[in-house]
């Protein structure tokens, strides 16, 4: 968080809990929501209190004069994609709003691709040790076809 201003981290988190909206909030992305923000607002001396973020819808235009350079707004959308997982699955709708926010951020497609190719393979390589190669193979197809 050190690197962040208030305001990017708040942004963030209003992003991350509008994208958790998207397709039905599941309790891990809450949680993970949760933790960033009450991390972030505890680090400048506030609450984390996501109502506070349901208050107003997300702005992307606003998260693009704040996430003010190409690597925040990587880090915003980087950021997306791994809440977008919690659930076991990136949604088609999570999918789409990942897109067009990568769009509105000005990130190309081949940008975001390798975001969400780096993310994958991170999942994957957290759960390269187990030992039940069956499962390990289900969750693999599972993160491709989604």
């Amino acid at each position: 968080m050190n690197d962040l201003t208030p305001q990017q981290a708040r942004i963030i988190a209003h992003g991350l809990y509008d994208l958790a909206n998207t397709d039905g909030v599941h309790p891990a992305e809450t949680m993970l929501v949760q933790e960033f923000y009450g991390a972030a607002q505890g680090e400048f001396g506030g609450a984390g209190d996501l109502s506070v973020l349901a208050a107003t819808p997300f702005d992307i235009a606003q998260a693009a004069q704040v996430l003010d350079s190409i690597e925040l707004r990587g880090v915003f959308v980087h950021s997306c994609v791994l809440l977008a997982y919690a659930d076991g699955r990136y949604s088609a709708a999570e999918r789409a709003r990942v897109a067009a926010h990568a769009q509105a951020l000005g990130l190309s497609a081949e940008q975001l691709a390798t975001i969400e190719d780096g993310v994958s393979d991170h999942l994957m390589q957290q759960i390269a040790r187990i030992e039940n190669i069956d499962a390990l193979g289900e969750v693999a197809r599972e993160l491709k076809q989604s």
